[in-house]
Formats: structure tokens, sequence, C-alpha cells
């Protein structure tokens, strides 16, 4: 047997009376059985959510893991032009649609912005040299052997990218 199937013959009634599309009609109908029981409107609004600003954590070809600023915790961000971005870019999104699922925060929209902005991420410069100012390598940094350089070899990388996690930067203080 069909499930609901009063509230069907509501909707297919008023598609036939109204000619508009089955999901129209849909809308319509929820909106005045909400409004007899004194139910709040289920019907998401029409205006868009404002634009919000978050750091890339770690990109995907469709999606991109963010930290929104201002907000706790990551949502995994999905977007056609995710791929555009980098770990360590400030972007602005324009969220339009948010949900869970299985205890994580997703979030879909478009990238409207990526910059860098290091005073908005609250980091401090740092020189992207071989060796920090304590004489040791950096993070995410290889030593080299003493007779090689950077100038001497030309395929010689002082910084391995591949390496570098940015997920657990950007934590709030």
């Amino acid at each position: 047997m069909t499930a609901h199937r009063d509230l069907k013959k509501l909707i297919r009634d008023r598609k036939a009376r109204t000619g508009e599309s089955y999901t129209a009609a849909r809308a319509h109908v929820m909106r005045q059985r909400a409004t007899l029981l004194g139910l709040p409107d289920e019907m998401p609004s029409s205006e868009p959510a404002p634009p919000v600003d978050a750091a890339v954590l770690k990109v995907n070809q469709q999606s991109a893991r963010v930290r929104i600023l201002g907000e706790d915790g990551q949502v995994t961000f999905r977007s056609g032009d995710a791929w555009q971005v980098v770990p360590g870019h400030l972007v602005t999104l324009s969220v339009e649609r948010r949900w869970t699922w299985k205890g994580d925060a997703y979030a879909s929209g478009r990238i409207e912005n990526a910059r860098i902005d290091v005073t908005r991420l609250g980091l401090e410069c740092a020189s992207v040299g071989k060796t920090c100012e304590r004489g040791e390598a950096g993070p995410g940094e290889r030593e080299s052997p003493a007779h090689a350089t950077a100038s001497s070899n030309p395929t010689m990388k002082t910084r391995d990218w591949r390496r570098t996690n940015l997920t657990g930067c950007f934590a709030r203080s």
C-alpha cells in the first residue's frame, strides 16, 4: 500500500488544477499543511546565505577540507572548482547547502575568492630558506648534503611540499 496516499492525492489534484509541476504543487500543499497544523514552514528560505571565509586544509578533485573562520571543527566543502585552491589559501565560500553525514560536516557551493592572507590567518611570516633560525631543518624540509646546494643542483628541492600537512594548522586559540 502506498504511504501517505491522501497527501499524494492532494498534490496530484493541485497539479491537475493549476498545471504546475509535481514538485511545485507539493511545496504549496506542504506549506498549507504546515500553516493549518501550526508547524514552522519547512521550505528553506530563498535568500542565499552570506559568504564566509575559510582556511583550506586539504584538497581533492571535487572537494576541499576547510576550517570556516569563527566556527569550530572542519567541513568538507564540495565544489567543482575545488581543484583551483591549495592548502594554506584563504577562500570566500558561497555556501548553498550544509549537512552532516556519519558525524562529519559537509557543505556545497562555490568558491568565490582564493587568496593568501597571512594576517587574517593569524600567522607569522617565516623564511623559506633551507634552515630555521636555530640552524635546523624546518618542518617539511629535508637536510641536504653539505657539498650539494640548491644552486649547484637545480633539481634539488629544499622544501618537500608533499609532506606538508596543514590539517593541524589554523587551530583556534
